[in-house]
């Protein structure tokens, strides 16, 4: 469909009190319970989506946490870390641009750095916006610890091994993936019970996040198609102004958002304004000259027009 002329200017023009919230997850009440609707495919059998061998190559336990952020704190506990300790933090990009919901929970127990260090202690893989991130040998060759950041990589896969595959743990946030509101994964190899701290959440929170996953593992492959559906839609119609893909997609990667590299002429805090102005959840990738913004499987026709018509048709951006 084409973005400029799905529908007219004052249904994208909305009224202030009127704009939409588009969000990074496709969490929503509407999307919640619609994924929960009865699907053709046969319903997971027990096991399927919650085994932990299918998240982590070898890994033979899973445990929920209230958020992704709690997951890295109960990893960290898991290994004893201390003040002392470095956790060397190495992305898909090597840029110097990391969450600071990643670096506070990690800060808050030991140091972090983009080097490794005579006092490494662990490595944090982060797979950036779904995008595998390699492993390099010399950080392999240090035999510490490997915890693998999978927030926004819930169905990539690396060489045709999912994302997940070298970590000791590995980090899920699901609502970045999943319509749910709440819900952090911490999958690790052997029996680690007796050394995680005691879970916050209630027995309640944690059946209903089992039984949501179950529930919802038949819609997952379709889920996943339609992420890259919209981020080509995204990409091929941006690149007409500009902005192209930051990363290559291949066949393997699932993307948690739409990352594309800002032309020199755009002006990146005055577009994040706009779109965010406008109820788009979206940021800046701070210091590497891109833009990221929501690409997920709930994104209706409408979404996809709205966030392009305030990603591109402002002062920011001209038409090449």
């Amino acid at each position: 469909m084409n973005h400029c002329n799905d529908f007219p200017p004052e249904a994208i023009e909305v009224l202030d009190h009127l704009r939409p919230a588009i969000r990074i997850s496709p969490f929503s009440g509407l999307s919640m319970m619609h994924s929960l609707t009865p699907v053709s495919h046969p319903v997971a059998s027990k096991g399927d989506s919650l085994d932990p061998a299918l998240w982590q190559d070898g890994g033979t336990q899973l445990t929920f946490y209230r958020s992704g952020r709690d997951a890295i704190t109960a990893s960290l506990r898991a290994l004893g870390l201390s003040t002392s300790d470095v956790v060397s933090i190495i992305t898909t990009s090597g840029g110097p641009y990391v969450s600071s919901c990643v670096t506070r929970a990690i800060e808050a127990i030991c140091k972090t750095s983009r080097e490794l260090e005579p006092n490494t202690a662990a490595i944090l893989l982060i797979h950036e916006f779904g995008f595998p991130a390699e492993l390099p040998e010399r950080a392999r060759k240090l035999g510490v610890p490997i915890i693998e950041d999978c927030a926004y990589a819930f169905g990539t896969r690396l060489r045709s091994k999912r994302v997940g595959s070298i970590g000791d743990f590995v980090i899920y946030s699901l609502p970045k993936s999943l319509p749910i509101p709440f819900g952090g994964m911490l999958v690790s190899r052997g029996p680690v019970h007796r050394k995680l701290p005691s879970n916050p959440l209630s027995k309640a929170a944690h059946d209903f996040l089992s039984t949501y996953m179950r529930q919802t593992y038949p819609h997952w492959e379709g889920w996943n198609e339609l992420r890259r559906e919209n981020w080509w839609h995204f990409a091929k119609t941006c690149s007409a102004f500009g902005l192209t893909p930051y990363f290559d997609m291949t066949n393997d990667v699932i993307p948690g958002v739409c990352l594309l590299r800002l032309p020199a002429s755009s002006n990146g805090p005055a577009m994040k304004a706009r779109c965010q102005n406008a109820g788009i959840e979206c940021t800046e990738y701070y210091g590497q000259n891109g833009f990221y913004f929501p690409v997920h499987q709930c994104l209706t026709a409408y979404d996809k027009a709205y966030i392009l018509n305030n990603l591109l048709h402002s002062e920011d951006t001209e038409p090449l």
